[in-house]
């Protein structure tokens, strides 16, 4: 049985008294979220408000820019596009965010998944296909980042790939006109950890930008602010000019100068701007020299700025004036008298204030400088104009719902750029596509107010089941489908294919169990079972649930139908994707994610692969056994559990999973005053702690043995749970769930 260590957090107490005079939450609160690295008020304002126009701009992907003008170049020449996605859930909902997106820029597309006994990815089969049907552009989604052979071919065969994935990346990439990919080591997109439905939606986003504000599309514009030591164009000074030259709202170019005045700068400007006397001495240049550089830099391009019109632009055509030099022409816009009109609700009409109404938080401190003023009013702008662009919000919102669920269903971390997108895209499934809201009225699942543990399990487990079962087209036809009676007839064989899995797993389950006690596996260090008798689609599936069980690293084989096809899970520091990497010899393919991979094997290696293997887990047995669970705070007794409080928490760190988990809390030295065991096999047990005149039921999931051998050894305990809200037949009670026990 493999030990759990716990390591109990240590919030800031410092950080969390300057941030609750800003931030009307209370200490218990404040205190789980600066264990999740939340420290400032700027990042609990994303936090707590995350606006979707605060997500990353795609362009920052390296190759966003020549990958959308093919697509669209595809488009024009009504040539055909090939969407190929993986089975998952991840797959099928980045399948279905770009097939919906193309098919409403009036593309000649068509997608592709893997179904029955076809390899998971792209594969030679498959480039083929779309060869022989006339494809001329195959974009994969979800896959593909180590398809090297299967572009090549793709290459040969006159077809222009692009590639957009989220899984890790090898040395080399495939040779494809462009690798959409936050795992790629050279890409300069700034978060690393999007689903591949993440990735997909990213690509749709620039897309649509493209389409819906093409008078932004590809403009370099000009962000100009000034710092002066007066409000007067006539008689104070400039002290600072700084400009961004931007295109895509990605910064290519920057200018600032400091300017050598006449007079001596006032204390009060000195406080707001940080500029001094000193500072000006020493680098400032002429006014006249930092004028001819700045109508260089700016050439004849648009020029914005906050209060431009009415403040900068006079105090520019001024200085210009005196130098007799030429005055400024170029076209410009002015991000505060947009915001006066568009954004009537907002309280004032400073940039910080604009800023904060849009979901952007920069640091007040680093305001009132050039440069610093430049960058707010550059995103101040991009969101202004998207934002009042109805057509572009409308085609985003349809799309965040699906990479929500393809987020939440990759078990990828619910924090940055994560978080933003599941907390709106759960807000927005009451405007979701037909067929999801089907899908979910058939599993009398809530339109409103979804969470992400409904979502994770309820809705992922059965958009996964005809996957595993080897029609995962049938979840991307439902999340494409626009037309009801079509939705529902979907949503129905889609729960019939998830009864149908559930009844698999539960016979394969049996099976391998059956298997580790036959052939005494239970000492090996690490579980792999290969066997005819596993299907191939619920390999990740079992070997999920038997790591858990067990607390050891696992390998599931099916050898269905001849082919090899295995999946690995683990638990602890262990990262699958670099074991696989080193026994890359023995696989036909393979990838995945630090603690699940996936990959193809020949079968004459197979025995050799489990020997490599073997030996592989005795190297990094300390990276296998180690385990921590987190524990944000000891409570002295079980008063703090109530209704009240595990739903005020639960609403605040909602989406709640992977990252973001509710907080564990330690209990020191409790009694168990009852007992009942539950389930077919009576594998669980719900215990009734006390401990100071305080007691609370504890649900302990797939723990009866542990729990008898405690109550046989121990008379009390120290207990480990998270807290959570348990209804049934319509009454709540809070309760702990157990993550760990150990005896006094």
């Amino acid at each position: 049985m493999k030990e759990l260590e716990w390591k109990i957090l240590s919030p800031n107490r410092d950080q969390i008294r300057e941030l609750r005079q800003k931030v009307s939450l209370p200490e218990f609160i404040l205190s789980v979220l600066n264990n999740r690295n939340v420290s400032s008020y700027i990042e609990a304002m994303e936090y707590l408000n995350p606006n979707f126009l605060d997500l990353h701009n795609p362009f920052l992907f390296r190759d966003m820019h020549k990958a959308i003008l093919k697509i669209e170049e595809t488009i024009k020449n009504k040539k055909g596009i090939l969407i190929f996605g993986d089975r998952d859930v991840d797959g099928v909902t980045a399948t279905a965010i770009m097939y919906k997106l193309l098919e409403k820029l009036g593309a000649q597309v068509i997608y592709r998944i893997p179904e029955g006994f076809e390899s998971y990815g792209l594969t030679k089969e498959s480039v083929e296909w779309a060869a022989i049907n006339d494809i001329q552009l195959l974009i994969t989604v979800d896959c593909g980042i180590t398809a090297l052979n299967e572009v090549e071919i793709a290459n040969k065969l006159g077809l222009t790939v692009i590639i957009t994935d989220h899984h890790e990346a090898r040395d080399t990439l495939p040779d494809a006109y462009a690798v959409i990919n936050p795992k790629v080591d050279d890409d300069t997109y700034p978060f690393r950890s999007l689903s591949g439905a993440g990735v997909a939606l990213k690509t749709a986003w620039a897309m649509v930008e493209k389409k819906e504000i093409p008078e932004y599309f590809d403009q370099e514009l000009i962000f100009l602010d000034l710092e002066t030591t007066g409000l007067n164009p006539h008689n104070d000074e400039i002290i600072e000019i700084g400009a961004l030259k931007v295109r895509n709202g990605v910064i290519i170019q920057t200018f600032q100068k400091l300017i050598k005045i006449q007079k001596q700068l006032s204390q009060e400007i000195i406080n707001i701007t940080g500029i001094t006397q000193d500072m000006l001495d020493r680098d400032g240049i002429s006014i006249v020299d930092a004028l001819k550089e700045l109508m260089e830099f700016t050439g004849e391009r648009k020029m914005i700025g906050h209060n431009l019109i009415d403040f900068d632009l006079k105090f520019l055509q001024q200085q210009l004036k005196k130098a007799g030099l030429s005055q400024i022409n170029n076209p410009m816009e002015d991000t505060l008298k947009m915001s006066k009109v568009m954004l009537k609700k907002a309280k004032d009409h400073q940039l910080l204030t604009i800023a904060n109404y849009l979901g952007h938080y920069p640091d007040p401190a680093q305001m009132h400088r050039s440069i610093a003023d430049c960058m707010v009013c550059s995103e101040v702008y991009r969101r202004l104009l998207i934002g009042r662009n109805t057509r572009f919000v409308e085609m985003i919102n349809e799309y965040l719902p699906l990479a929500a669920i393809g987020t939440v269903a990759d078990i990828m971390p619910l924090n940055g750029e994560n978080r933003n997108i599941v907390k709106n895209g759960l807000k927005l499934f009451a405007h979701a596509p037909t067929g999801l809201i089907s899908l979910l009225r058939e599993t009398q699942l809530p339109l409103e107010n979804i969470t992400s543990k409904q979502v994770g399990w309820n809705i992922a487990p059965l958009l996964n089941s005809p996957g595993r079962m080897g029609t995962g087209s049938l979840s991307a036809e439902l999340l494409i489908s626009t037309k009801v009676n079509e939705g529902e007839t979907l949503a129905r064989d889609i729960v019939k294919k998830d009864v149908q899995r559930k009844n698999l797993l539960k016979t394969s389950e049996d099976f391998v169990r059956q298997t580790i006690r036959s052939e005494n596996l239970n000492n090996d260090r690490i579980l792999i079972l290969a066997s005819d008798k596993i299907p191939k689609g619920i390999t990740g599936l079992l070997a999920n649930k038997i790591t858990h069980e067990y607390q050891k690293p696992t390998v599931i084989i099916s050898l269905e139908n001849g082919e090899c096809t295995g999946s690995m899970r683990v638990s602890g520091e262990f990262e699958v994707v670099k074991m696989l990497e080193n026994m890359s010899d023995y696989f036909a393919q393979y990838g995945g994610h630090k603690y699940a991979g996936g990959f193809t094997i020949h079968r004459e290696k197979l025995d050799e692969f489990k020997k490599k293997a073997k030996e592989y887990i005795e190297e990094h047995q300390n990276d296998v056994m180690k385990e921590e669970i987190l524990i944000d705070g000891v409570l002295t007794d079980f008063s703090e559990i109530n209704l009240n409080n595990i739903r005020y928490l639960e609403n605040i760190l909602e989406p709640i999973g992977n990252a973001n988990e509710i907080p564990n809390y330690l209990f020191e030295n409790v009694r168990i005053s009852d007992v009942f065991y539950m389930g077919k096999d009576n594998d669980h047990a719900i215990v009734t702690l006390k401990k100071n005149d305080t007691s609370i039921k504890m649900i302990a999931w797939n723990s009866s043995k542990k729990i008898a051998e405690m109550l046989r050894d121990f008379s009390a305990y120290d207990i480990v749970g998270y807290p959570e809200v348990n209804t049934y037949n319509g009454m709540s009670e809070a309760r702990l769930v157990m993550k760990d026990i150990k005896g006094r």
